[in-house]
């Protein structure tokens, strides 16, 4: 239904200059508005609440938070005009109020696009109109390009850090826990200390947080590794670092329409008892519940998004903003494949960068790693803003190609020729593969040995000098007779 939603607006151009872009989106702006008053007008109750958290349970709490954020115009159907054009959150609005318009529509509609045009404003062209759309706006919030330079890392991290310690922002996660915005926090529900006790923890974990940048070739390998069940459970030394943050250079889209792609990573080692009250979790039914954990060690993963509007306080703008949060513990099992229409799709590709990072720990290296240091003085000026970490940025690549630019991973990657002792008339490609590698295979047969999940690129094999067999792979679907 977002989708319709968003058909029904006048369509941006690609190629369109900035100042016709900003006009066509002031047009979608206004039939949006429209729309939305004529919702708020007819439908009885409060329906903000409603439709806020039905974004929440359909397409996650980051966009609920958004949504929450944007839904005024839903108890302000006379909203000016004015307010429209000095708020410079043009897209993220654009994309909350289609959101919210497609949660009415489901709700209190027929669920199509012809429901929601019995709203459509009688007149589109009137000549005030025509002179808001035309008029000057200020330029806009301009979000960080991605991928980013690996030197600024520490600065995109200090900049993280400063906004997340912010009084606003503590106490908006204390809101965004209030309306079930959030995926997991503080016992009891309701907690007015939620907010300082998450974004304590959060900036602890950045400050002492290792940083890591993972090439386009490397976000191709994890991705394809995380639709792929894990062959060993999840292990204390398979983590590179207690505390790290990754960027990936291409970000990690999810299949919910809508939904911000995940471009970074925050990750600490977590200790439940941290909070004497317990905490809980949201459960499918849209409700906080108790939840327990076993021993650790446990990991609390913070997944981010790249920030892509204004603060309209005093907050300065960060860079990146929080998509969802999970929590990973020794002994897990990723068994099934992970489901891309959910953030934890984000989190496993963050646990494959792991897997590959720390593959050389146990004599299976497939990466390679160059240290970006940061300079003496910008470290000790870390040091003043209670910045742990020494600001080296760890530039992460497939061992033996070179690092790969955003959107081109794999395209000039040469796959490795494998000897062996057997001797093959033929070569041919074995596919890249996960496999659960017996660590001391003199005590497998009385099931004593270890397991390690390891990552096979894939290689080709047989003797150089022999033909290279080809074979192609067809897939038959048939119907099976009940």
């Amino acid at each position: 239904m977002f989708g319709t939603v968003l058909a029904q607006l006048p369509e941006v151009d690609a190629e369109a200059d900035r100042s016709t872009e900003i006009v066509c989106m002031r047009q979608q702006q206004w039939l949006l508005l429209n729309w939305l008053a004529g919702v708020n007008e007819s439908i009885p109750g409060d329906i903000e609440k409603e439709t806020v958290t039905w974004v929440r349970r359909q397409v996650g709490p980051a966009a609920a938070r958004e949504c929450e954020a944007h839904a005024w115009v839903l108890g302000h159907p006379t909203g000016p005009v004015d307010t429209v054009v000095q708020d410079r959150n043009r897209v993220v609005r654009i994309t909350a109020w289609s959101r919210l318009l497609a949660a009415v529509t489901c709700l209190h509609g027929d669920g199509t696009s012809a429901w929601l045009r019995r709203f459509d404003p009688s007149d589109m062209v009137e000549e005030s109109t025509l002179a808001w759309l035309t008029g000057c706006e200020p330029p806009g919030w301009d979000p960080l390009a991605w991928p980013p330079d690996p030197r600024t890392l520490p600065e995109i991290r200090r900049k993280l850090m400063k906004f997340v310690d912010h009084p606003e922002s503590r106490a908006e996660a204390t809101a965004f826990l209030g309306i079930c915005g959030l995926s997991m926090g503080p016992a009891p529900h309701g907690n007015p200390a939620a907010g300082d006790i998450l974004a304590d923890q959060e900036v602890q974990r950045l400050s002492k947080a290792r940083l890591y940048f993972v090439d386009g070739d490397m976000c191709s390998v994890a991705l394809r590794k995380a639709t792929r069940p894990r062959a060993t459970p999840l292990s204390a030394h398979r983590v590179p670092s207690p505390n790290g943050l990754l960027f990936f250079s291409d970000p990690v889209s999810l299949a919910t329409p809508g939904q911000s792609d995940v471009v970074a990573a925050a990750w600490g080692l977590w200790d439940p008892d941290s909070h004497p009250d317990g905490w809980v979790r949201l459960n499918d039914a849209d409700t906080y519940e108790p939840v327990g954990f076993a021993a650790g060690p446990h990991w609390w993963i913070s997944l981010y998004h790249v920030q892509d509007s204004v603060m309209e306080d005093e907050r300065d703008t960060p860079p990146l903003d929080l998509s969802d949060t999970h929590v990973v513990s020794e002994g897990q099992v990723f068994a099934p494949p992970s489901d891309a229409y959910s953030s934890q799709h984000a989190a496993r590709v963050l646990i494959a960068c792991w897997d590959l990072i720390t593959q050389e720990q146990i004599g299976k290296p497939i990466t390679d790693t160059a240290l970006l240091t940061r300079k003496p003085t910008k470290t000790r000026a870390d040091r003043r803003r209670g910045i742990e970490d020494d600001g080296t940025v760890r530039l992460v690549t497939v061992r033996g190609r070179a690092p790969q630019p955003s959107g081109e991973a794999g395209n000039s990657a040469v796959v490795p020729a494998q000897g062996s002792s057997i001797q093959y008339k033929h070569r041919w490609t074995v596919q890249e593969h996960s496999r659960s590698h017996c660590m001391n295979p003199r005590s497998h047969a009385d099931s004593s040995c270890t397991h390690e999940d390891i990552t096979i690129l894939e290689f080709v094999k047989g003797p150089a000098d022999a033909p290279f067999l080809r074979r192609d792979i067809v897939h038959i679907l048939r119907k099976l007779d009940r």
